[in-house]
């Protein structure tokens, strides 16, 4: 029997891995929906009268066009034509034998933990020995996921077939469930996980209940981030008191207040006390202190390595990047909801076929969510600072960038675009909530000239969740700028 055909139906588009095909095959439209209810119903035989119902043709007879359509898609009598069986009198489906479904291998990655641990409410009430391992598994559940298989599908009737339903359900009751295992692996890596975790759901739009706000206090304060604690408290009060004019649930304010009172067993990592330099305790009196006086002493080296921590200098590693040079196609791997980029060009990002068609697949996952959120901020090419830098490249330069980057932002609504007219000092990139990372760029003559590197240099890497953050600087920066430059006008160059 011929090996079964991969269905990707966690994503926007239905993607199907045809047999000596160089490329999967998008199912989109209405074919796309029928695919995913065919294929989801794991066998399930649908009749043309139920068809024809759920998705809105007004007569019979158009099922068996759009079928016959369908299959064509997925290769005709090569596996589409036996891919989906027709039954005479009964219907049709997909024969769950020639198919392997991404949704499914999810639902068997999670289910299980689900349905183990899904009535736990604190960190503690899970084992230790084995939290790693399982959040492993739901770690290469979630990195499946870019989307609902059911996508398209919520308005199906039949109650055995609320897929779509199921589907975000688990997906809430997983991303809970790696909360509360990061929480108890309790390493600073995996508490930043549970934080960045709670943050999406307590910030995106979404409907953050009581135990949300109390593990992100909780959370932050095993990372040794008082002030952060204090915020989230204060976005609590604000949730409650101002938008639904509700009091703080109690059970919130217990939280806080442990924070406050420094409960040992409020910690679930039980981090060395916040460093401190000669008994200094802001960030002016530790750079003061490290440095020396004036007369000569030089900074001490371990004084030093204390403010790159209290900053967040962090390495590429720390944050599951795989390369310092921050290459465009591994950023976008990593993001999931945020990707800010504020250079010259971002030539890198759409000019190679293979970077642009990532970026593609990025921002379609991106317009289907409602925080999917992509600015890039490049140099207006009719301004100033373009004519300044063309004199220093010369015909190195390129405008071939600008009409791709036009065109997709008319095809995502999660992409904009804008332009600015200086030469610019830094390339920065905001990556959701837990990496910025910024160079310097050598653009002025002289610097240039005598630069070997020209305008290359590797990133520094900032942990926005550090005591004293840089990283906020730096997204702050880029905030700023975003707000004094101009759109870029896709008319001009499409």
């Amino acid at each position: 029997m011929p090996e079964p055909v991969r269905l990707q139906l966690l994503h926007p588009k239905v993607r199907v891995f045809l047999p000596g095909a160089d490329a999967p095959v998008e199912v989109a439209g209405i074919h796309g929906r029928v695919l995913r209810l065919l294929a989801l119903s794991g066998g399930h035989c649908f009749s043309s009268d139920i068809l024809a119902t759920e998705f809105g043709y007004g007569s019979t007879n158009s099922v068996a066009p759009m079928i016959k359509q369908l299959r064509g898609k997925l290769g005709g009598p090569g596996w589409g034509n036996r891919a989906i069986r027709s039954d005479p009198g009964a219907g049709y489906l997909l024969d769950p034998s020639l198919v392997d479904l991404d949704a499914f291998e999810f639902r068997r990655m999670v289910d299980p933990l689900v349905r183990q641990y899904g009535d736990v409410a604190e960190p503690e009430d899970l084992p230790i020995e084995q939290a790693a391992d399982k959040l492993a598994i739901l770690e290469q559940a979630a990195d499946l996921w870019r989307a609902n298989p059911a996508l398209g599908l919520e308005d199906i009737g039949a109650a055995e077939h609320q897929y779509h339903y199921d589907y975000d359900v688990l997906y809430d009751r997983m991303q809970r469930l790696r909360v509360l295992l990061a929480l108890r692996v309790g390493t600073l890596q995996r508490l930043r996980q549970s934080i960045l975790l709670l943050e999406s759901k307590v910030s995106d739009g979404h409907a953050p209940d009581g135990d949300d706000w109390c593990l992100l206090i909780r959370a932050y304060h095993s990372t040794g981030n008082p002030s952060k604690v204090q915020q989230t408290f204060a976005r609590a009060r604000q949730y409650y008191d101002v938008r639904h004019r509700q009091a703080v649930p109690r059970q919130v304010e217990e939280y806080y207040e442990r924070s406050q009172r420094g409960e040992q067993d409020f910690s679930l990592f039980r981090p060395p006390e916040r460093p401190t330099v000669h008994g200094h305790t802001t960030p002016a009196e530790v750079v003061r202190a490290s440095l020396g006086p004036e007369d000569g002493g030089g900074p001490n080296r371990t004084d030093l390595l204390q403010i790159v921590d209290l900053i967040g200098i962090t390495t590429h590693s720390e944050l599951r990047l795989s390369d310092a040079r921050m290459e465009p196609t591994q950023l976008m791997r990593r993001v999931r909801q945020r990707l800010w980029f504020s250079g010259v060009l971002a030539s890198k990002w759409v000019v190679d076929p293979d970077v642009r068609n990532e970026l593609t697949d990025l921002l379609t996952v991106l317009d289907h969510s409602p925080a999917g959120d992509v600015r890039f901020m490049i140099m207006n090419p009719e301004g100033p600072g373009y004519r300044r830098l063309r004199e220093l490249r010369g015909d190195e330069l390129s405008a071939e960038h600008l009409p791709i980057l036009a065109r997709l932002t008319v095809e995502h609504s999660s992409f904009q675009v804008k332009v600015f007219d200086h030469l610019p000092i830094f390339r920065i990139h905001v990556l959701d909530r837990d990496v910025v990372a910024f160079s310097f760029y050598r653009l002025d003559e002289e610097s240039y000239l005598r630069d070997d590197e020209g305008w290359a240099s590797p990133h520094l890497v900032l942990d926005p969740l550090a005591p004293w953050p840089l990283a906020d600087a730096f997204a702050t920066l880029f905030n700023e700028m975003w707000q004094s430059s101009s759109f870029l006008d896709p008319e001009k160059y499409t």
